[in-house]
This record gives C-alpha cells, sequence and structure tokens, in this order.
C-alpha cells in the first residue's frame, strides 16, 4: 500500500504541516510508504508569496476569501455558486480595496490551470490512498482537486481530514461529495493506518470498527464515532518534515523563506479540561487533554531545531501544560535552541516563567482577551485585567515579545465595563498593544453555539459567504459551517459599547516611540520614577521613604491590607494608614500605578541592573505563584 497526502492553498507556505507530516511518520512507522506534497507552494510561486500570504493568513477569517478562489473549478459548469460574491462580501459588507478584490480575482483565475498542472505533475496511479488535509481554507481547493483525481483515477480511496472535517462537518461534506471515500474525524494516527489495512485486505465490514471515520455503506454516509485520542502521546513519531523542506527548495523558495517547524508538548487544553472558555471552539474530540513527558519534549525541540534552514519553533499547544514552564523551559534557557521559540502562555504565568522565557529566546501569545474583570469573568478566562497587565510589565521589562488579541462584544458586558477600561489605556501605552482587536467569534463547539439563548444570542446562521461556496440548503450549510452569524436577542446595537475603546487601541497601535516608565536609584540612595510617556504628568518624581515602601510593595500585585504591614517592615519611621491611601491615590492619579478595587499594581520597571540581575541562577529557589 502507498499513500498520499496533499497539503492545498490556502494554508500558509511559511510552515510546514503539523499534520500530515505526523501522519506520513505514522504510516511509515507501520510499514506504509506515504508521500506528501505542497500544491500550495507552487501556487505561492505562481501568484506571488505575499498575495498567497495575504489571502492565507491577511484577510479577516469571516470573509473566506481563499475558499472561493477555488468555487469555480469545484462544480460542474453552471452549477457553482452564486458569483455576486464580490460585490455581496466582498464590497458590500466588508469595503475591501481596490487592489484586494484584483488580488482574490487573479488568484481565482489562475486556478483552474494550476489544478491542471497539479494533474499532470503529481503521478496519482501510484497511489492507493490519497488523503487531503483540510485545516482553515483549504476545504474547497483540496475538494476540487480530489473531484479531477477521483474522476481520473476512480480505484483510488479519497480521504479528508482536519478540523474542517471534524464530527458533524464532516459527516454533511461527506454526504454531499459522493467522490470522498473517507473522512476523519480528531485524531488520524492510529486511524489512518487501520483505514490502510483495510483497503488491503478489505475484511468485510471492518470499517465499523474503525473509530473516529464516516464512510459509504449502500449509499448513505455512516459515522463510526468520535476517535480514540491516543493515550500516550511520547508513543508518537516525530514529524516527518522532509517533503516540505525538498519542495522549497525545488520551487526556489527555500533562500527565501526561514519557515517555522511545529511542535507540541500536549493535546487539548489544561485549562479546557475543566474550565473552558465560553468562545473556545475546540471540539469534544480534541479537547482531552494529554501531554508529552518533558524528556521527550526537550528532544524532539532540540532534534528540531537543529535542522538547517528553519527560521524558528513554534509551540502549537492551546496552552503548553505546567511541566513544560518547570521541567523544560528552565533547561532551554540554560542552553538556548539555536533558533527563537514561541508558545502561547496564560496571564498567570510567573516573573519566573518571563524570565525564563527571556533566557530562551522566546516570544508569546498570551491569552489576555480583555482588560477588564467583568468581561473576563463573562468570558470565563479564569485571570483577571491586573493580571493580564501585570504579564505585560513583565514582558517588557524582559524584553519578551507578546502578541495578544483584544475581544469585544462579549455577551453580557456593559457601557460600563468598557468606561473603566478606557480610564485604564492611556496608562499602559509604553507596553505592547492588542496585535488584533475584534468581536468574539461565534465558532463551533463553543458554549456560544452550542448554548445561544443562555448567552443572549439569536439567529444563528452560517456565516454568509459560505452560501457562495457551497450551493446546498440552509441547514446543510448550517453543519457544514465552523463559524456563524449571529444577533444579540436584547440589543440593537451590541459593538456601539466598545467605539471608544476600538478608537483608543486603533491609536496604541499606531504609535511611534511609546516612552516608558522606569524607577531609577539617584545618587542619594533615594528611589525616583522617569516617565517618558507622552502624556506623562511629570517626567521625574521623586520618592519619600514611605513613598517608595508603597510603590516597590506594588511591584507584583497587592491588597491595600497587606500594605500597612509591608510598608511598615521598610520604613523605620511609623506609619500611618492615611499617608498610605495618600501615596496610593497619588500614585494612581499620575498613572503611575493602576488599581482593581482594594488590589493596586506598580507599572514602573524595575532599574535595569536589577532587571540583569534577575538572572537564572537567582532562580534555584521556587517561586510562589502570583497572588490574584
Amino acid at each position: 500500500m502507498r499513500a498520499l497526502l496533499v497539503s492545498m492553498p490556502f494554508a500558509t507556505v511559511l510552515r510546514p504541516s503539523l499534520g500530515v507530516s505526523l501522519l506520513k511518520a505514522s504510516l511509515e512507522r507501520e510499514g506504509v510508504a506515504a508521500d506528501v506534497v505542497y500544491p500550495g507552494i507552487a501556487f505561492a510561486r505562481l501568484l506571488s508569496l505575499r498575495g498567497y500570504e495575504r489571502l492565507a493568513d491577511g484577510f479577516p477569517h469571516p470573509i473566506l476569501a481563499g475558499e472561493w478562489v477555488f468555487t469555480g473549478c469545484l462544480y460542474e459548469e453552471g452549477r457553482g455558486p452564486d458569483p455576486d460574491y464580490v460585490e455581496d462580501v466582498l464590497q458590500r459588507r466588508w469595503r475591501l480595496a481596490e487592489d484586494d478584490v484584483d488580488l482574490i480575482l487573479r488568484a481565482r483565475s489562475l486556478a483552474p490551470g494550476f489544478l491542471d498542472a497539479c494533474m499532470s505533475a503529481i503521478p496519482w496511479a501510484e497511489y492507493d490512498l490519497v488523503g487531503f488535509s483540510s485545516c482553515g481554507a483549504q476545504n474547497v481547493a483540496s475538494l476540487a482537486l480530489a473531484r479531477r483525481v477521483k474522476a481520473a483515477h476512480p480505484g483510488i480511496a479519497i480521504a479528508f481530514g482536519g478540523s474542517n472535517w471534524d464530527e458533524e462537518m464532516g459527516a454533511e461534506y461527506h454526504r454531499r461529495f459522493a467522490f470522498v471515500d473517507f473522512g476523519f474525524s480528531g485524531e488520524a494516527e492510529r486511524s489512518l493506518p487501520a483505514l490502510l489495512s483495510w483497503l488491503r485486505e478489505r475484511p468485510g465490514d471492518g470499517l465499523a470498527a474503525i473509530p473516529g471515520i464516516v464512510y459509504r455503506q449502500g449509499g448513505r454516509t455512516v459515522s463510526t464515532g468520535p476517535p480514540v485520542p491516543v493515550a500516550d502521546l511520547d508513543t508518537l513519531p516525530v514529524p516527518d518534515f522532509d517533503d516540505y523542506f525538498e519542495t522549497l527548495a525545488m520551487n526556489g523558495l527555500a533562500r527565501r523563506i526561514r519557515p517555522a517547524v511545529l511542535v507540541e508538548t500536549c493535546r487539548g487544553c489544561w485549562w479546557a479540561d475543566k474550565h473552558p472558555c465560553l468562545f473556545c471552539g475546540s471540539p469534544g474530540c480534541r479537547r482531552a487533554f494529554r501531554r508529552k513527558s518533558s524528556r521527550r519534549v526537550l528532544d524532539e525541540l532540540r532534534h528540531l531545531a537543529s535542522r538547517p534552514g528553519i527560521g524558528s519553533v513554534e509551540i502549537v499547544d492551546d496552552v503548553p501544560p505546567p511541566e513544560f514552564f518547570d521541567d523544560v523551559l528552565p533547561a532551554l534557557a540554560a542552553d538556548p535552541l539555536e533558533v527563537p521559540l514561541s508558545c502561547e502562555v496564560r496571564p498567570e504565568a510567573t516573573h519566573r516563567h518571563i524570565a525564563l522565557l527571556a533566557a530562551a529566546g522566546a516570544t508569546i501569545q498570551p491569552g489576555i482577551e480583555s482588560l477588564n474583570d467583568d468581561i473576563l469573568y463573562l468570558m470565563h478566562k479564569g485571570s483577571r485585567a491586573l493580571e493580564n497587565v501585570r504579564l505585560l510589565l513583565w514582558c517588557r521589562a524582559h524584553g519578551v515579545p507578546a502578541s495578544w488579541n483584544l475581544i469585544y462584544g462579549v455577551p453580557g458586558e456593559t457601557v460600563a465595563d468598557y468606561e473603566q477600561m478606557l480610564g485604564l489605556l492611556p496608562a499602559l501605552r509604553f507596553l505592547d498593544p492588542p496585535e488584533g482587536c475584534g468581536p468574539v467569534r461565534l465558532d463551533r463547539f463553543s458554549a456560544y453555539a452550542d448554548r445561544p439563548a443562555e448567552y443572549g444570542l439569536t439567529d444563528l446562521a452560517a456565516l454568509t459567504p459560505y452560501q457562495y461556496l457551497y450551493p446546498f440548503p440552509k441547514e446543510s450549510l448550517r453543519r457544514i459551517a465552523y463559524a456563524f452569524e449571529y444577533s444579540f436577542a436584547h440589543e440593537d446595537d451590541p459593538w456601539a459599547k466598545a467605539t471608544r475603546v476600538i478608537t483608543a487601541v486603533e491609536s496604541w497601535q499606531s504609535a511611534g516611540g511609546r516612552g516608558e516608565v522606569r524607577l531609577t536609584t539617584e545618587g542619594d540612595g533615594s528611589t525616583a520614577i522617569l516617565d517618558t510617556r507622552d502624556e506623562a504628568r511629570a517626567s521625574r518624581r521623586t520618592l519619600d521613604a514611605l513613598e517608595a515602601a508603597v510603590y516597590r510593595a506594588c511591584a507584583d500585585i497587592c491588597r491595600r491590607s497587606r500594605l500597612d504591614e509591608l510598608v511598615a517592615a521598610a520604613c523605620p519611621d511609623a506609619v500611618e494608614a492615611a499617608d498610605i491611601d495618600v501615596a496610593l491615590d497619588s500614585f494612581v492619579r499620575d498613572r503611575l500605578m493602576v488599581r482593581d478595587g482594594e488590589r493596586y499594581l506598580s507599572l514602573a520597571l524595575p532599574p535595569q541592573d536589577e532587571v540583569d540581575a534577575f538572572t537564572i541562577g537567582a532562580l534555584d529557589e521556587a517561586e510562589a505563584p502570583a497572588t490574584a
């Protein structure tokens, strides 16, 4: 048996596919020859690398532009979706610039010839099964090529997998596209080798014994239920990325692209395993939390990072498990990888973790989402605004780039929530701004999609562009769609509450030099705060002993009830509670400190020598988790 795994447009070409790379390694370990092809790389060369990546990741997700590019190739002539997509979606709804519309139309004009070239260039007849990876905007291009392959080689088994084919979505695609023989839901490292074994021997009704697939029986789509998750992730092979790098070289892009290679330290999300965020769109078949051992993770990271030609290593977990920060990260900080590392973190990461990430040369994507406690509570984020600010402060102090998003339109939020956030933002403009600011998405498998009425949501329907991709009834589109449009049951304009915050964030994002707030030690040993922000109340503020004690006590989040004891221990003279309150009020007024009820956080970065002194050697003693 021989299998071909295909990664079509519009998956980014800046990194290989982790899914097909793992499947190739899994198949070959079972004695099945497997190859991976990346036609997307050829299309990027045809269209232009910049234009391709714009279609892959540059447009807002609800446009589904990359999918629409290939719709003219999927259906028989005269049966395709309504061509009014350009006027309705691109121009009227999203008001795309003329250059962007031209790019999408140019890509669409190239699609038929590109698929013809795929049919000619790939030796399809050599394979028993062709499996298509369908994640993000890969589905229509994959279906269009699969239809051609099946027509030319009816004996080849056509299979689809990836996040677009999870659960109900995959079953509906399978019902609608008769040229697809098999669909995979969730993990396929066990089910794909089992299917190939069945194809080799065809033992009666053996398909029913393979969990996590859909197949056709008597003209009907039959599901075998959810997949069986891989319990011990250490038993998985190291992904085989060879085909990707060879394809880059063959297309003359090896010198232009320094790709990231992808690593998973766990599957599922340890937080979502117990307290999923309400907007989380991970299906049940992918949510169960399991992790690799720390030794396996470290070995895999070092092995993949040593490959010539790569630019970085990305950990793709929703959030790495605590063991990654406690075991793997110290080893990487002491002996960094040869290339940069990136990962996601939860906002309660400790100061020690951020220092270790800095020593490891890492960038992070923290799950901040909001800077208001009430909104964070409504999302079930399990974090608070001051923890989010503290994380951004520590990242700035240690030079760790943080890429985060701000979400608005959360069911239940109020105008007062955004007024509070608006008052906070001016003090934070020296920190990394949000990379994105957009409305909460209603994704399949989220609590919002499962129980919309509970959150005041109504009129759920597949995103409008789906009707231009698939000429099916509305109920079928609803079963296919991953993302939905919706209304708020009791509000006419739910986005208006966030308008001023959105404007403030856009100003923050476009600001040039943002200055900073930093503590410094004067020649006489006293403490001063230097403030070089544009809206600083004063460029320098020298603190007396009590003010310095108050300010340093709030370098981490501190409750007012603890300050009397902490300040008294630092000041030899008697301290009055009223004097502490005066100092706190003045710091908050001058935007040198932020507060949340009875909790306070100083904004000044530590003196540079104190940051430099916070080395890995000083981290040997366990640091207690920061208090919420």
